[in-house]
């Protein structure tokens, strides 16, 4: 039960971001629908302001995973990990590893999805409207996915360094990670891809909230025998 109170409070996160958009969206088209100052705000504040609220709320991600590598590591874990970030000395540091982690991956998701922009601007400029049409553009999404996770988990140890490391910088957290997973993205995204029934399973028969407690714990497991098999020991002990 604790795993599934973590996930809807992550889930809470979310919705509370999705609320901010949708409260915004409202204030400026209410009634003003004729207004283009007022569209002009609502296309350019309200963006700008759910990624700062996003933001300011990441360190939720961050407790989640805490919680359930908490759970890998002693069998043992407390809710209460879901705000342990939130703490003073700590929600900078947070904010600084979500931070650098998204601006890692803006170039990235960049160039693998530039066919499917690439593709959807000849589309449109030729005015193509055929059904496999939609059919191609959905195989160069999942493809431009796929190629995007799978460059991610050259940093698939940091957020398991930033609990068992709290004085590492995110900088030096990030640094560890690349060097520790050199040759080891196969494994977990092996270990990732695996679960795809299982997602497929939770659209339809099995609910996401007891499947996703289930992969992060077996993600979280597999990151911490990885970690612990590769721990830059001359780094981590000068801290």
């Amino acid at each position: 039960m604790k795993a599934i109170a973590a996930l809807l409070i992550l889930f809470a996160g979310a919705a509370f971001v999705d609320c901010v958009i949708s409260l915004l969206s409202f204030l400026f088209n209410h009634e003003n629908q004729t207004e283009l100052w007022l569209d002009v705000l609502n296309y350019s504040v309200t963006p700008v302001v759910g990624f700062i609220t996003a933001f300011l709320i990441s360190p939720l991600f961050n407790g989640y995973i805490r919680v359930f590598y908490r759970a890998a590591e002693n069998n043992s874990y407390d809710i209460s990990d879901m705000f342990y970030y939130f703490q003073k000395g700590h929600y900078g540091k947070a904010l600084s590893i979500n931070i650098n982690l998204v601006l890692r991956m803006i170039l990235p998701t960049i160039i693998a999805f530039s066919p499917v922009i690439i593709y959807i601007i000849i589309c449109e400029v030729n005015e193509y409207d055929f059904p496999a049409m939609s059919f191609f553009l959905f195989i160069l999404s999942v493809l431009s996915t796929l190629i995007t996770v799978l460059w991610s988990f050259k940093y698939f140890l940091v957020y398991i360094y930033a609990v068992d490391f709290e004085y590492l910088s995110a900088r030096e957290l990030f640094k560890f990670s690349k060097e520790m997973m050199r040759g080891k993205t196969g494994m977990a995204a092996k270990l990732l891809f695996s679960f795809f029934p299982w997602l497929l399973l939770s659209l339809t028969i099995l609910p996401i909230l007891y499947t996703a407690p289930y992969i992060t714990q077996a993600m979280c497991i597999s990151a911490k025998w990885i970690a612990r098999s590769n721990i830059p020991t001359t780094q981590v002990q000068e801290g």
